[in-house]
């Protein structure tokens, strides 16, 4: 999978959020480096060495409100239950 600034020892995510337009109060393309550099602007992902080849869309935002149906589960996270092992062979 390429990624977009995520480097494999955080392995793959589990949910993806999805924030509706409506709730979004404040967007602002982040600064280069994290949003660290004074000057210039990082609008799409940049190439990092081991986290992907960027260019994705990006940028800083935030609500007033979080409601739990944005988050969409992307793989289960669930354990096996106990019910699902199989018994040893008995031959």
């Amino acid at each position: 999978m390429d990624k977009a600034k995520v480097f494999d020892h955080w392995g793959e995510p589990n949910v993806l959020v999805r924030v509706p337009t409506k709730a979004v109060t404040s967007a602002k393309v982040p600064r280069p480096f994290g949003n660290t550099h004074d000057v210039g602007w990082e609008p799409n992902t940049e190439a990092y060495p081991g986290a992907g080849t960027g260019g994705y869309n990006q940028f800083l935002m935030t609500t007033d409100t979080w409601d739990d149906s944005w988050v969409i589960p992307l793989k289960s996270t669930k354990k096996p239950s106990s019910s699902t092992k199989k018994e040893p062979n008995s031959e």
